[in-house]
């Protein structure tokens, strides 16, 4: 099955790290809006940081084993603060993103936000993904999402997403 979770993947001291600069870009207003897109709305993004682009040095190996992969090729990784009302549209990821992790760095959120994950046709996983926790599975195929977050304005999940393609 592609489907894996990692259990603190990260220390804390590296999720404040990526906390700090999402927290920063968001303040200096240097994230992407995401509220056209017709998958997101609420919620606020930007790809290829570089202190979670270094990331895959660490995960692609733990990628590759739990799944037990012959060769996985980074794609591209991009960083999201959620907000309240923020949803993520049932969708499958784009071609060339066949792997995907999210990897949950904060939540002050009081109830579980879980990612529902289509396993296979009829079988869906909710994951609630706790900070330093990610879940990996096949983006491409497994359709995944969040149902509407529904908190109270100064509470916020970040998240980062990196993806790996299956192809050489």
């Amino acid at each position: 099955m592609f489907f894996h979770y990692f259990k603190q993947i990260i220390t804390p001291e590296k999720c404040d790290e990526i906390n700090q600069i999402m927290v920063n870009m968001y303040n200096q207003k240097r994230l992407n809006y995401e509220g056209n897109d017709p998958h997101y709305k609420n919620s606020f993004g930007a790809s290829s940081i570089p202190e979670v682009d270094a990331l895959y040095t660490e995960f692609t190996p733990q990628v590759i084993k739990a799944l037990k992969m012959r060769f996985i090729k980074e794609a591209n990784t991009y960083s999201r603060v959620y907000l309240n009302g923020a949803e993520l549209n049932p969708h499958v990821d784009r071609p060339g993103l066949d792997l995907t992790m999210s990897l949950c760095t904060f939540s002050n959120l009081d109830n579980p936000w879980p990612i529902y994950v289509e396993l296979e046709p009829g079988k869906v996983k909710a994951v609630d993904i706790k900070p330093g926790d990610a879940a990996v599975f096949l983006g491409t195929r497994m359709k995944h999402w969040r149902d509407p977050l529904q908190c109270s304005p100064n509470q916020i999940m970040i998240q980062s997403f990196l993806h790996w393609s299956l192809g050489r």
